[in-house]
């Protein structure tokens, strides 16, 4: 059984850090987001936006995956 849309759209999001910024936020505690709890992610937020020199967020629609697949839509986001 593969992968497919079962509960929505796929998500992906990305954050440029300076050098000293990704040490300070590691030191913190930020090394694997999916590894952390949902508690110590939102706790981190604030010190990443403040640290980061950007960001997006993309998404790919319940749609998109079932024409496309979730590797190719999870790309696109």
């Amino acid at each position: 059984m593969g992968r497919g849309c079962r509960f929505g759209p796929v998500f992906a999001g990305a954050v440029v850090l300076s050098d000293p910024a990704a040490v300070a936020l590691r030191q913190e505690g930020l090394t694997d987001s999916k590894a952390l709890s949902a508690k110590r992610r939102q706790a981190l937020l604030p010190q990443i936006h403040a640290h980061c020199l950007s960001y997006g967020l993309g998404q790919a629609s319940a749609a998109c995956i079932d024409a496309i697949g979730i590797r190719a839509a999870t790309e696109l986001a």
